[in-house]
């Protein structure tokens, strides 16, 4: 109870500068309690769910369609063999909850952080912990893999990015970008390498990751920046926030193209299907919408779900969608149909 009382007030010290929005603690589970972040419009309107801050279930699908990782509790991941629906292991090692799941482009490395501050490199075949990276001095939820796999970058609570080199056996820590006033919330980074968007609460920066400089600052008041995603050409990156919208920028030239509302609360999670056509939303209003992001066109929504979305993945070859949600539902998906495919249970 002192370690849930302890983190309840640090959460409260981290949104006390903004006025509109007040953390509420919605249910209890394991250490800490499901806690959300909401906006209140006015006295006679209905608040706005913006942020999650645990309770999260995190799902990650392999580059080569075989594996799928899912949390399955607060500190326990779930592997499970796509092509068959079977779970093959379960991994134990974090303390508090897990926040992020990412696998690199080998297909053997799993990546986890959350509320530990540790982050996690597993052997995905395995199960084994291969290592853990230390560093950060609040809890991490956002984790971006280089597309080539030589280089990730994690960020959150203590508002520094860090960047972890994954060339050599073990993963060593190669650089730290500053500059955040709030918790970094998302990190995407560019398909052809060059580039590191960083999400927080009222702007998106773009960073070079070579030399680190500082590229652009998109700012906009939009209770958090949830997701992050790049256009394949990394000409745009695209922005889902905790205000219900989604932001188009361009990064070339620092233009916003285009912002719309998408949901009827925070949008917590982006993918992009393999041509780039197509935007996979999943929202705190639980629902989960496919756009053309280009245009502000919705496409369709599928069937409305018992809690929120938290985290949608997509399979590299576009043909499977998983998406996870309170109470640790993990599902996939025919996103094209509509068609919810299998609920897959540890």
């Amino acid at each position: 109870m002192l370690a849930l009382v302890q983190w309840v007030a640090r959460v409260k010290a981290q949104f006390a500068l903004y006025s509109v929005v007040c953390v509420c603690c919605v249910a209890f589970g394991g250490n800490l309690c499901n806690a959300e972040v909401r906006r209140v419009e006015s006295p006679a309107s209905p608040t706005v769910i913006a942020r999650t801050l645990s309770g999260h279930t995190q799902v990650a699908i392999s580059p080569n369609g075989r594996f799928l990782a899912g949390t399955t509790s607060e500190t326990t991941i779930t592997v499970w063999d796509l092509t068959t629906g079977q779970a093959l292991r379960t991994l134990d090692g974090h303390t508090l909850p897990i926040l992020a799941l990412a696998i690199a482009p080998d297909n053997q490395t799993l990546l986890s952080t959350g509320h530990d501050r540790t982050l996690h490199l597993w052997n995905l075949q395995t199960g084994e912990l291969k290592q853990t990276l230390s560093g950060h001095s609040d809890w991490v939820e956002a984790l971006a893999i280089s597309p080539t796999g030589d280089y990730m970058a994690s960020g959150g609570g203590d508002r520094q990015i860090r960047i972890w080199s994954l060339h050599a056996l073990s993963a060593s820590l190669q650089k730290v970008f500053s500059g955040h006033s709030t918790f970094i919330a998302s990190l995407a980074i560019s398909p052809n390498g060059e580039y590191l968007a960083s999400g927080s609460w009222d702007e998106i920066r773009i960073w070079q990751v070579s030399t680190g400089q500082l590229i652009h600052r998109f700012q906009h008041q939009t209770l958090g920046i949830n997701a992050l995603v790049f256009s394949p050409d990394s000409t745009y990156v695209i922005g889902g926030a905790g205000d219900r919208t989604l932001q188009v920028w361009n990064v070339r030239t620092g233009e916003l193209q285009r912002t719309f509302t998408a949901h009827q609360a925070a949008i917590r999670s982006l993918a992009l299907s393999p041509d780039g056509e197509w935007l996979i939303t999943g929202s705190l209003d639980n629902t989960i919408s496919i756009w053309n992001w280009r245009t502000g066109t919705k496409i369709r929504t599928l069937s409305r779900q018992p809690s929120v979305v938290e985290s949608v993945a997509l399979s590299a070859d576009g043909s499977t969608l998983a998406t996870g949600g309170w109470g640790n539902i993990i599902k996939l998906w025919n996103w094209q149909t509509g068609e919810e495919v299998q609920v897959l249970n540890d």
